[in-house]
């Protein structure tokens, strides 16, 4: 595979391989209006949606859509517990922290 052909973005899985990262969540606070400020994140977004990735936004914890990459940005003091729990449920390797 050319480099220009590559996947841009690669997930590195329990056994060493690897595969082309494909969906990334963003885990939003529930209260945290969509877009608000001007967060490095948000640019990031925008910039993997260019690339042909899926990036969606979670806001709270009820809803637990299926990602290859979990972005956790809370945007308080302290993390509350279910927010803890909440990135808990995905494998460890998929969190970027």
């Amino acid at each position: 595979m050319s480099p220009a052909t590559a996947p841009l973005l690669r997930l590195r899985t329990p056994i060493g391989e690897e595969e082309a990262l494909k969906r990334i969540l963003v885990l939003r606070h529930e209260f945290e209006p969509p877009r608000r400020g001007r967060y490095l994140i948000n640019t990031l977004c925008e910039a993997w949606q260019i690339m042909g990735l899926n990036v969606s936004c979670v806001y709270g914890v009820r809803d637990r859509p299926e990602a290859d990459l979990l972005i956790p940005h809370v945007d308080l003091t302290c993390t509350p517990p279910e927010y803890i729990e909440y990135m808990r449920s995905f494998p460890p390797q998929s969190i970027a922290m």
